[in-house]
């Protein structure tokens, strides 16, 4: 089955009971569940594959021929595939809602709040927060211990969707780890689900030699 597949087809294979969940974890995985080879700083999933689909996975998508023949589903990018598998797995809520990224070095929780308090002035409705300290969703604020991964990010907004007077429009403060990994935030945003981006404070960790194409992306 190719990729293309199983991501049009994923609403239906849920609801069929086909496919209960989509795992990262090789330990986490259950029967029926999807997994996702993700390549990490200290751990490769690829290394994982075998033990996930002992653990009841159905198939694993990955990067590169692990030798599992139609148990494997081939793709350039596992991380752009999770995301791509987690928001259609919620049904895309992302686009009902106008979204605001902010990404940089520093800064990034002082300016979501600030586009988020001028958004509230102007609409005099709440405007829900994707952040690393705290998320809004309408009137309730709920502390933040980690970036959001992929699977909880269309979860959060689909739940703003739900909240009784939300603007539709949420900001999402978008962490990144690696210079190589921002680059490739802000050379992939333009064809993202968000309305508008903001890149600030790029200084001290973040090479701005191999960033310099930010003003080109903005």
């Amino acid at each position: 089955m190719e990729f293309a597949t199983v991501l049009t087809q994923l609403q239906q294979l849920k609801k069929a009971g086909e496919i209960c969940g989509i795992k990262v974890f090789e330990k986490n995985v259950k029967e029926k569940d999807i997994f996702v080879c993700i390549k990490g700083t200290n751990h490769d999933g690829h290394d994982y594959a075998k033990a996930a689909l002992k653990n009841g996975a159905v198939f694993v998508i990955t990067e590169k021929d692990l030798g599992l023949t139609e148990r494997q589903i081939l793709v350039e990018d596992t991380k752009q595939a999770y995301a791509l598998l987690c928001a259609q797995w919620f049904k895309n809520p992302a686009k009902s809602l106008k979204l605001v990224a902010v990404t940089g070095t520093n800064g990034k929780t002082t300016v979501t709040n600030l586009i988020k308090r001028m958004l509230e002035s102007l609409t005099k409705k709440p405007v829900g927060l994707i952040g690393t300290i705290y998320n809004e969703i309408g009137s309730i604020k709920i502390p933040a211990k980690y970036t959001p991964i992929p699977l909880e990010i269309p979860q959060q907004i689909k739940d703003m969707l739900s909240a009784k007077d939300l603007e539709n429009k949420a900001i999402f403060e978008v962490y990144q780890f690696a210079n190589r990994e921002l680059a490739k935030f802000i050379s992939d945003i333009k064809n993202s689900e968000f309305a508008e981006n903001t890149i600030i404070a790029v200084t001290g960790d973040h090479n701005l030699r191999e960033l310099a194409n930010y003003s080109s992306t903005t």
